[in-house]
């Protein structure tokens, strides 16, 4: 429910920045000319505030809501810039041919088509992750320990617990 999600965020910040003003909620309430228990319920992030609402509360705060618009996930490519010591911006610099993913895709044995030019290319996951040079997790399930003993194997006649015997045989 990203409407929740946001009327959350709103209400916390309103909180921080009421609180950082020195005021309560009832102060707040005064100089928005709103009640006490509208603070609150925008504050909880309980009611869903409208735009003039939203902005006659940071108003009265003396502070103006500023909104911006980012690409999705922008804050994980961040983290991840910092983490490997990347930058995408210089690294998108420096690869101005655009048919290196083409090759790297073909050397890689992946199977890609591009419906049209005017279409780019959308890889994500582990193997986006590799092609940017960044650490991703290695699994490899396909290997056993060698150096551990081997289960014994059950014997003929043996139930599906290995004990000999009729067991799951039809009594009759």
């Amino acid at each position: 429910m990203p409407n929740a999600t946001l009327a959350r965020q709103l209400g916390s910040l309103l909180r921080l920045e009421r609180e950082g003003a020195g005021l309560t909620q009832a102060k707040l309430a005064v100089r928005a000319d709103v009640s006490q228990q509208c603070v609150s319920h925008f504050e909880r992030g309980t009611s869903a505030p409208t735009a003039t609402l939203v902005e006659r509360l940071f108003d009265a705060l003396g502070k103006q809501l500023r909104l911006e618009v980012e690409e999705r996930d922008a804050d994980l490519d961040a983290a991840i810039d910092a983490a490997t010591g990347t930058d995408d911006e210089t690294d998108d610099e420096n690869n101005d041919e655009p048919d290196v993913v083409e090759a790297l895709l073909h050397e890689l044995g992946v199977l890609w088509r591009r419906a049209s030019p005017e279409l780019e290319y959308l890889i994500d996951g582990e193997l986006a992750a590799a092609l940017q040079g960044r650490p991703t997790a290695l699994v490899d399930d396909r290997w056993r320990a060698t150096g551990a003993p081997a289960a014994p194997a059950p014997s003929a006649g043996a139930g599906p617990d290995g004990r000999s015997g009729d067991a799951g045989a039809a009594v009759g």
